[in-house]
């Protein structure tokens, strides 16, 4: 099975707020974490002139449009989803999601690290995966959020601005 990271593209502009970094201090969540923010949350952000709202952010955290929200929901309704909405200095309000996400002990041995123990080369685990559609990897600095490859399909099948996909590579024991 093949497994990839979502994320955004290297050329959007995120939001600017330090009220993002106060409601979420890291970019990931834990199910566990997400529960326990506020289920609706009002920030305000700036945003470059002329820029368009992306799909999807991962900096200063992760957020998801509704649409990708209801996507990932369709193949993992365990997630948990806290409502974030952007407010920007002209007053156009947007709907967001922080999501909450399984953390599942998959990084093969062939991961590679470098001396400081940030991630060189991301390899999983394929047994230790699962039937995961959408997860984080347990015990990385990093936080990605990872898609099987059925939800990869179904997410280029729509038109969501801003989206990059990378395929990870995965060990499978025979």
């Amino acid at each position: 099975m093949d497994y990839f990271i979502v994320s955004c593209g290297k050329y959007i502009t995120p939001p600017r707020s330090l009220e993002l970094d106060k409601l979420v201090p890291r970019r990931l969540l834990s199910k566990e974490e997400a529960g326990k923010l506020e289920d609706m949350n009002v920030i305000k952000v700036k945003l470059e002139a002329g820029e368009r709202y992306a799909d999807i952010y991962v900096r200063p955290i992760y957020l998801i449009n509704d649409e990708m929200k209801a996507l990932f929901y369709k193949y993992d309704n365990s997630l948990v989803f806290k409502a974030v909405r952007l407010v920007d200095d002209s007053g156009r309000q947007t709907l967001y999601w922080i999501m909450g996400l399984d953390a599942v002990a998959c990084l093969s041995d062939k991961a590679e690290f470098t001396p400081q123990r940030t991630l060189k080369q991301l390899v999983l685990d394929q047994d230790k995966i699962g039937k995961k559609p959408i997860f984080t990897v347990a015990g990385l600095l990093e936080k990605y959020i990872i898609v099987r490859l059925d939800v990869a399909e179904s997410l280029l099948r729509r038109e969501f601005y801003g989206i990059e996909l990378k395929k990870i590579a995965v060990r499978e024991e025979k």
